[in-house]
Order: structure tokens, then C-alpha cells, then sequence
């Protein structure tokens, strides 16, 4: 509701987009720095940090996202593609279901899911 934000939040988000990610780290920064109870700043930010290989930092602004929003499902789907990338299946499938639960019209995060199990060969996760 704030039109400086918004317009921020755009910026970052063309930004994002384009490839500038460095740009974007900065303007989700900024944003945080004047709103830092706007959960969709630090899930964009963390989502750019993702993009750099930032893994550590993209975690932990996706814990800053669920203390804000605790059922924002795109943070914890964003976990699970973290654990994922970490090689991590297991703590993938367990993000990936607990977005699911918030929200079970993710097919793709169903279908991923079912895709790591098989992959897990029945291993317990």
C-alpha cells in the first residue's frame, strides 16, 4: 500500500528478471532496511540470493520470511529447492510437503516430490 515500496518492489523485481541480481540484492536490502516486517521483501531478496548461489543467506531469509508469515508456502518451497540444490533430498521432500499442506494446488512440488522419493529407493527420510 505504500507507493514508494511498490515502486521498489518492482524495481527489484525487473531487476530480478533481467539478470541483475546485484541491483536486486540491493533494492530488497533497502526495502527491509525501511519495512522490515514485509515478509514478500525477504522472500525476494532470498530468492535473489538463491539465483547468486548465496545458499546460506537465501536460508536465512527464508526463516525471516516464516517467522513473519509462518504459512508462506513459496519460502518453504524455496527451503526445499535450497536443500535440493545442496543435494539434501530428504529435507527437500519434507519443505516441499510442508508447502503443500499450506497450499495443495502446487502440482509441480506433488510431482517433485514424487520424483525424489523414487529417487531415495525407498530410503527413509
Amino acid at each position: 500500500g505504500d507507493q514508494d515500496i511498490d515502486l521498489l518492489m518492482r524495481h527489484g523485481v525487473v531487476a530480478m528478471q533481467s539478470g541483475q541480481l546485484a541491483v536486486a540484492d540491493a533494492t530488497f536490502s533497502d526495502i527491509i532496511t525501511v519495512r522490515p516486517k514485509f515478509s514478500e521483501a525477504w522472500n525476494k531478496r532470498a530468492t535473489v540470493r538463491y539465483f547468486m548461489g548465496k545458499l546460506d543467506d537465501s536460508i536465512t531469509d527464508c526463516a525471516q520470511v516464516l517467522v513473519l508469515e509462518a504459512r508462506h508456502y513459496g519460502a518453504m518451497s524455496g527451503l526445499g529447492l535450497i536443500l535440493l540444490a545442496r543435494n539434501d533430498k530428504a529435507g527437500a521432500i519434507r519443505w516441499f510437503e510442508r508447502a503443500l499442506a499450506v497450499n495443495p494446488h502446487m502440482a509441480v512440488l506433488r510431482d517433485k516430490i514424487g520424483t525424489l522419493r523414487k529417487e531415495l529407493n525407498g530410503r527413509p527420510i
